[in-house]
């Protein structure tokens, strides 16, 4: 007689090829992944390096792409602006890529396409319509790599939440643009934040701010955050953590404080920028923020009015973001950041 495998037997076996199937699959799709970022993470850099000798050796913006290099493909595209002497440049493909795997692998990367006003470089994608990722390159008048001359964001539609299009892993809640800006909304315990499309390798830098601030409850428990020197250290955490500095506007405490990991740095009362009825006063009306970050010192201006000096040697570079908590409406008119 011949010997079979019993139906016992054949169940094992599917069940111990099933399990392998599942655990090298996502190991399969992850390596990829990775190749294929790192596949276009070359490729930037590759053009970066290009358009970079084109300004030392004296030959300005390139002519096109094609003259980047051999076999530059369709897939890949240049757009550019000058900023007061200072190049911006976006490299961008229209390949698929997983942007968090390349952020991990080359910083000021994104998905999509920065917001901005960009001559494009004949040759190769000559439109940012299909862009599925770019990498941002400030380069001063000698082809060196440098900050940008600074950015404005008023968000008046759309295509101005740059953090959504640049940085949309790092963007969470309920963002939506009005007739008077950007406006971050939420009932309970509702959080909204947003890192700007700015540079991770800014230091030094004077933001501006200018907001409505909406608290219907009038309960003064909730409010907002700005963020800076912010550094996303883990792009594809869920959680999108952002380590930074926050200045925080806090009426639950009630202050106006700079925080760093959770803990104050540096804080003034609500009554002593809005006075004995500041619940009234600071409460649906415009506020006017400005940031100087310079080096381990920061100064935090309120309506026009110093509020206070802090020190601290943390975080040295890094972003700008957004945030709002709770029932609150927060509505941004402009961001400005300008290096210093």
């Amino acid at each position: 007689m011949k010997k079979g495998f019993s139906l016992i037997e054949l169940l094992i076996v599917l069940a111990v090829i099933a399990s392998i199937i599942a655990v090298s699959t996502p190991l399969a799709l992850n390596a990829i992944r990775k190749a294929r970022a790192t596949a276009v993470a070359s490729d930037f850099k590759t053009l970066s390096r290009a358009i970079s000798s084109s300004i030392y050796l004296g030959d300005g913006i390139p002519s096109s792409v094609d003259s980047l290099g051999r076999n530059v493909s369709s897939d890949y595209g240049v757009a550019w602006s000058d900023n007061e002497g200072v190049y911006d440049f976006v490299i961008f493909t229209n390949k698929e890529v997983d942007t968090s795997t390349l952020y991990t692998l080359l910083t000021n990367t994104g998905s999509g396409f920065p917001a901005g006003e960009y001559e494009f470089l004949p040759g190769g994608a000559a439109s940012s319509e299909n862009s599925k990722a770019y990498y941002h390159v400030y380069l001063d008048g000698g082809g060196n790599q440098t900050v940008s001359s600074g950015k404005s964001f008023v968000f008046s539609s759309l295509n101005d939440l740059s953090f959504f299009y640049a940085y949309k892993n790092y963007g969470q809640g309920n963002w939506q643009t009005t007739g008077s800006g950007l406006s971050g909304s939420g009932d309970g315990g509702s959080r909204n934040r947003g890192i700007l499309d700015t540079d991770e390798n800014w230091s030094d830098y004077e933001i501006n701010v200018d907001l409505f601030y909406i608290d219907n409850a009038g309960s003064g428990t909730r409010g907002y955050k700005i963020i800076f020197r912010a550094q996303i250290t883990n792009p594809t955490d869920p959680a999108h953590q952002v380590n930074g500095y926050y200045l925080d506007f806090a009426p639950i405490r009630p202050r106006l404080a700079l925080q760093s990991v959770n803990l104050d740095v540096a804080w003034i009362d609500l009554s002593n920028i809005g006075g004995a009825n500041w619940e009234e006063t600071l409460n649906n009306t415009s506020h006017s923020l400005k940031i100087i970050v310079k080096g381990n010192q920061f100064d935090v201006y309120f309506n026009g009015t110093h509020a206070f000096t802090a020190n601290h040697e943390t975080f040295t570079t890094g972003r700008i973001g957004l945030e709002t908590y709770g029932n609150v409406e927060v509505v941004f008119k402009n961001v400005t950041i300008k290096p210093l």
